[in-house]
């Protein structure tokens, strides 16, 4: 199990950080083996909660969001992620098997891909929000 961060140690979080809210621990991997060598960091969370949890806590520089999960959907974890002052800046790339584009883009998300994942798109895509983050 991963240690709790002391109080004030958001500032450790790495500045390129990408929360992953996915309950498929095989796409959690896919994810992370994405970003080696890229110079971000993956933060992985398995269910809606963990995820609000750790975004509230860490204020990750991109969240990736899966749609289908058990027990909080994504579109679910999305509304509580835009509804919330401090999150709702974030960008949010909906990361799904599900194809519902036009409802993601208008509950305000960044992107939207349709796995499964073209790593190189994915990076571009990613590198893009940094890059806007930056400014």
């Amino acid at each position: 199990p991963r240690e709790p961060l002391p109080p004030g140690a958001a500032e450790a979080v790495p500045k390129r950080a990408l929360l992953a809210i996915d309950d498929d621990p095989e796409m959690l991997r896919l994810l992370r083996d994405s970003l080696t060598g890229t110079g971000f960091s993956l933060i992985g969370a398995s269910s809606g909660e963990e995820g609000l949890a750790l975004a509230r806590k860490l204020k990750p520089l991109v969240i990736t969001l899966d749609i289908m999960m058990p027990h909080r959907d994504g579109w679910s974890v999305l509304k509580a992620l835009k509804d919330d002052p401090e999150l709702r800046s974030i960008p949010v790339i909906i990361v799904s098997i599900m194809e519902n584009r036009a409802l993601g883009y208008a509950l305000g998300v960044a992107d939207y891909i349709v796995k499964p994942l073209d790593r190189r798109s994915f990076l571009d895509k990613l590198e893009n929000l940094a890059l806007a983050a930056a400014k």
